[in-house]
């Protein structure tokens, strides 16, 4: 058995022996959302998302690190 079947069958044990509420609505709602699909974007967001590409494509971007250092300087202002 490979290691999907045999995480699916311990899944499968141990939805079937719990009697926790939460912990059932909560997993059902996982693979709800997996069905639906967890990502569905306006036409703004997406929009947003291909300029956004653009300006990295375009170099038009800063590291992680020089914006930390940056707000860390402008917080230090106020």
């Amino acid at each position: 058995m490979d290691s999907c079947e045999k995480i699916k069958e311990n899944l499968i044990s141990r939805i079937r022996e719990s009697n926790d509420l939460d912990l059932l609505q909560t997993l059902k709602s996982l693979v709800d959302s997996s069905e639906a699909g967890l990502f569905e974007l306006s036409e703004d967001q997406a929009e947003a998302i291909e300029i956004g590409r653009g300006q990295i494509k375009n170099g038009k971007c800063s590291s992680h690190q020089q914006v930390v250092s940056d707000m860390k300087a402008w917080l230090s202002k106020k």
